[in-house]
């Protein structure tokens, strides 16, 4: 599972089914770029966070402007707060270090949505402000949406796609069709497809040479997209498919 990272690269998310092998990458980029140790949480309260922060090198300005946009108390105790805020003010002592790559496993696990989406706003404006790489895995397609991220699917301990999100709407199509316009399909340009009783529902990719003048393609969404490539059927084995450097 070897992938490069190019400069442009802003998020990277890594996405896959529980065993796919999100984990084992991290840990693999985390061996690779000597990546910050995370502060651990175990403390009583957040004035003992402010007394870590104080002997680290960090932005200390950026630290108190997130405790008060997100709403911490200094006399807040840890132990009282929801498991979605321990991880948010876990993030927080992570960023105001300002890592160059900051690397996060199931940032998402055990969040509630407002939660969610208060860490996605922290991780866009904090990327924007000191241009990190952030590097995340993922059980939720639609988070990578969220980030305009390079997706990088896995399944099985293999990389099934890398791209970045833009270029995987750009480059697979879906339709639905009956199975005799199935039948008459240029199977070449078939990724996937799943069959129930009355259609076909069918992933095209490179679909912009596919010319094809009676072909009507669906709206695309990234959870359709998924939900075929790794659930589908498929018209051959399919090597991975990549618009960046696999390594």
């Amino acid at each position: 599972m070897n992938f490069k990272i190019t400069n442009d690269n802003k998020f990277i998310g890594i996405l896959g089914l529980p065993k796919s092998g999100k984990t084992s990458l991290l840990k693999k980029i985390s061996e690779e770029v000597k990546n910050i140790s995370v502060f651990d949480y175990s403390f009583n309260d957040i004035k003992r966070v402010v007394d870590l922060i104080n002997e680290a090198s960090v932005d200390e300005s950026y630290f108190y402007y997130l405790l008060n946009k997100y709403h911490f108390n200094l006399n807040d105790e840890i132990s009282h707060m929801e498991v979605s805020v321990q991880k948010k003010l876990k993030i927080i002592s992570v960023i105001v270090k300002k890592p160059h790559i900051l690397i996060l496993d199931d940032f998402d696990k055990d969040l509630n949505p407002f939660i969610k989406e208060q860490l996605v706003e922290m991780l866009l404006d904090y990327q924007k402000k000191f241009q990190s790489l952030v590097i995340f895995s993922t059980i939720t397609p639609f988070d990578i949406v969220k980030f305009d991220a390079r997706l990088i699917l896995l399944h099985d301990y293999r990389v099934i796609i890398d791209m970045d999100i833009k270029d995987i709407f750009d480059y697979f199509g879906i339709i639905n069709c009956t199975e005799a316009e199935f039948n008459l399909l240029n199977k070449e340009y078939i990724f996937s497809y799943l069959k129930n009783y009355y259609k076909y529902t069918v992933l095209i990719k490179n679909k912009k040479s596919y010319h094809n003048i009676d072909l009507v393609f669906e709206k695309n969404t990234i959870d359709i997209i998924v939900k075929l490539i790794l659930g589908g059927e498929k018209i051959d084995n399919n090597p991975i498919i990549s618009l960046n450097k696999v390594v």
